[in-house]
């Protein structure tokens, strides 16, 4: 067995460190939860066909950040967005902040992608009591940041748009129960 040597910083003696015999693994509970799915979602486009276009969808829920990638161009994504928000104590309003980190600057729909589901999720903490604690009785949940690449034809579609929210929320949901 290894030991290491320390010297003491008043008397400069050396003192032996013995490597613990024990070893210490970490609690499953304090590792972050995946949740992964795959689906299909099917709407029709303005010139009424129909189609479905698959989508993955990866949800990470750390102490201090929420991660969700969307992506429905075979598991890549294009950009990355920073959605936090914050509460004014003048008119207690809820203000949110996105932030295009990498990729396309001028895409508002991704913008509102991540805003929506940020706000969601402060729906649904709101609501069930919220595991995350604020001040003076202002809930608050971590920053979310969004790895998203959407379909050409996703982008026309209200009806896609507001399925995706829907089930990432339903991901969202479901991570709550078992951390």
């Amino acid at each position: 067995m290894s030991s290491l040597k320390v010297v003491k910083e008043l008397g400069n003696e050396d003192v032996d460190l013995e490597e613990p015999s024990v070893k210490v693994k970490a609690s499953p509970l304090s590792l972050p939860q995946i949740i992964h799915r795959w689906f299909e979602i099917e709407f029709v486009t303005n010139d009424h066909t129909h189609l479905s276009v698959g989508t993955d969808v990866v949800l990470q829920r750390f102490f201090d950040r929420t991660i969700v990638l969307v992506s429905q161009v075979n598991g890549r994504i294009g950009s990355y967005l920073s959605c936090s928000m914050e509460h004014s104590i003048i008119d207690r309003s809820t203000v949110y902040s996105v932030h295009v980190l990498l990729g396309k600057r001028d895409d508002t729909l991704v913008e509102v992608l991540a805003r929506q589901i940020h706000e969601r999720i402060f729906q649904f903490e709101n609501q069930s009591g919220g595991e995350s604690g604020g001040t003076a009785g202002i809930l608050t949940v971590p920053p979310l940041l969004l790895g998203v690449t959407l379909n050409s034809d996703v982008r026309n579609s209200q009806h896609a748009f507001h399925e995706l929210v829907a089930m990432v929320i339903e991901m969202y949901k479901s991570s709550c129960g078992t951390l």
